[in-house]
């Protein structure tokens, strides 16, 4: 907030707060939780790709050795 004050308006000062300290907490809250959402989505994604990954290797791996699927 320091570098571009006109920020904390977006964040209420001035409409909402008057104290720019409050505008600098929404700013922040907004911030942290788009990180946040934007990291638990991207960790489920990648552990939902990895257990599919550890549950189809063996079961391919068998349908290849027993005949019925074939080696690409």
């Amino acid at each position: 907030m320091f570098a571009l004050p006109s920020i904390a308006v977006i964040g209420g000062m001035g409409w909402l707060f008057s104290n720019q300290i409050y505008a600098t907490w929404v700013i922040a809250y907004v911030v942290a939780l788009a990180i946040g959402i934007t990291f638990q989505l991207s960790a489920w994604q990648i552990g939902t790709m990895v257990a599919g990954f550890c549950t189809a290797y063996p079961v391919n791996w068998w349908l290849i050795k027993v005949g019925i699927k074939e080696p690409m």
